[in-house]
């Protein structure tokens, strides 16, 4: 039991390095649904406050959702299933469509702020001037045209602030309950954090060729042990793709992520201490561990913002179900798709 839960809280921290907080996406069905240009052509799913969702919008996520079933081996499709699938998109259509309607009663005070936020946000995440340019690019639209997208995105992240939904308030006790339960649940393997600088051997060549290899990766670690600074060497002689980075790998190594060679040389190295060139099939290595971190328990102080975002992420979801179903109650919702 400790361990499924372990691993269940490893996959949710997974998921929320990539989300970095709450947001209900409008779906693209709700987002068309009022779209008038061949509207007599199109089955219509559901009616929501009269506002038609078109079956064709729902088909992106029902494929998605089938997909899973493919990978886990289905190979014929069962008519029950996609009417199935088809019934759990279109609900949530329903509750997406009902939630941007609410937010357009609502006023926004300063959304053209709230807005122009959004884009530096974008910014820091993709990178001002040229960033911006290639994410406009790759999206095909122009910076005006994102300005508007983002306004109903706005308007629905206030409307479900003022309900409560996003970022709901988080008793600490609850917080450290969380933990106290099971602290081992929340263990840290030994890491270390690895530099390296890669001096490239051919396949092809014989002995000659690596020992070549071999002794100006053992002319470069004289240069860092005289001195010289071990990142500026990586960027000037690592044939790494870490290179550019200083020869940093990029995120703390746990037993397993390297080849055994360079492995046991990693895990041996004192902390700041530089390694003698390691012979691996792709080259001669020079490992540098700035880091080390033994195993054992991962201490509250720094769980806590994980654990208050995964039961942010759990009332969100609870509340909004909740009022998604509040919604339906006093709304006019005719579901047409057989």
């Amino acid at each position: 039991m400790r361990e499924e839960r372990k691993v269940g809280y490893l996959l949710l921290f997974a998921s929320l390095m990539v989300v970095a907080s709450f947001v209900v996406k409008l779906s693209s069905a709700s987002a068309q649904a009022a779209e008038p240009s061949a509207a007599e052509a199109r089955k219509v799913a559901a009616r929501v406050n009269g506002e038609p969702i078109y079956e064709d919008q729902l088909k992106p996520e029902v494929e998605k959702s089938l997909a899973v079933f493919r990978r886990y081996g289905m190979r014929k499709e069962n008519p029950d299933l996609v009417r199935q699938q088809q019934a759990k998109v279109l609900d949530k259509v329903i509750g997406d469509v009902l939630i941007n309607q609410e937010s357009k009663k609502r006023t926004i005070e300063n959304i053209d702020e709230k807005v122009e936020q959004r884009i530096k946000d974008l910014e820091k995440k993709f990178g001002a001037g040229e960033g911006m340019e290639r994410y406009l690019k790759i999206r095909k639209i122009t910076l005006d045209q994102l300005r508007e997208s983002l306004k109903p995105r706005v308007r629905v992240d206030e409307y479900l602030k003022e309900q409560g939904v996003l970022d709901p308030e988080i008793p600490e006790e609850r917080i450290r309950k969380m933990y106290d339960e099971d602290p081992q649940s929340f263990s840290s393997k030994e890491s270390v954090r690895v530099s390296q600088i890669l001096i490239a051997v051919d396949p092809h060549a014989g002995p000659e060729g690596r020992e070549q290899a071999r002794q100006k990766a053992e002319q470069i670690r004289k240069g860092i042990l005289a001195g010289k600074d071990f990142a500026e060497m990586a960027k000037k002689h690592s044939n790494s793709k870490s290179a550019s980075a200083g020869g940093d790998l990029g995120r703390p190594i746990k037993k397993g992520d390297l080849p055994p060679e360079l492995e046991k040389v990693a895990f041996a190295l004192e902390e700041g201490a530089v390694s003698e060139p390691v012979e691996e099939k792709f080259g001669w290595h020079i490992l540098k561990v700035s880091e080390k971190h033994p195993a054992g328990v991962v201490p509250y102080a720094q769980m806590r913002a994980f654990l208050k975002k995964y039961l942010q992420e759990e009332e969100s979801k609870k509340k909004l179900a909740e009022h998604i179903a509040e919604l339906k109650k006093k709304s006019k919702i005719e579901v047409l798709l057989k």
